[in-house]
């Protein structure tokens, strides 16, 4: 068989309308998986906190920038730097540092932190109140006005001579 008939059937192989078929087919899955896609709605999802912010980072320093509402895990930051001298340093959840490695111009950071809401702490006990029922061991516990402790007399008010 000479070498030419040999590659012919490979050529034809190849080189076929079933081959083209499947590369595109592959090369398509390969483009779609790469992408983000958000087909199951709106993505408004409650748990998800996104803050943006400005900065201005001075020159050949690094800033700590907080979260006005801290994360449960350190959260995706993205910053936007067109000069590429600004990197983020440390990252926390409840704050990150970036550093600007260019020694002589300030540089303004946009960035952008996406993850999940950390949980709120609750809030601290009011003060002891006189009218409120205090609690012992979980008990309601009624005052009466011999358990209260005196008012204090009024205060003297002073005139200027």
């Amino acid at each position: 068989m000479p070498p030419r008939a040999r590659f012919a059937s490979f050529r034809s192989l190849v080189f076929s309308r079933p081959a083209a078929l499947a590369a595109a087919l592959l090369t398509t899955l390969i483009v779609i998986g790469c992408m983000s896609l958000n087909i199951s709605g709106t993505g408004d999802d409650p748990s998800v906190l996104v803050q943006t912010d400005t900065l201005d980072v001075p020159a050949g320093r690094d800033l700590e920038v907080f979260y006005i509402t801290p994360y449960a895990s350190p959260p995706n930051l993205v910053i936007d730097d067109w000069h590429n001298d600004c990197v983020v340093t440390e990252q926390k959840e409840n704050h990150f540092r970036v550093k600007n490695n260019n020694a002589s111009f300030v540089r303004t950071v946009r960035w952008t932190a996406r993850g999940q809401r950390g949980a709120v702490a609750d809030p601290p006990a009011p003060p002891f109140s006189k009218s409120a029922p205090s609690t012992q061991s979980g008990k309601a516990v009624l005052l009466t006005p011999q358990d209260l402790p005196p008012d204090d007399p009024p205060a003297k008010i002073l005139t200027p001579r």
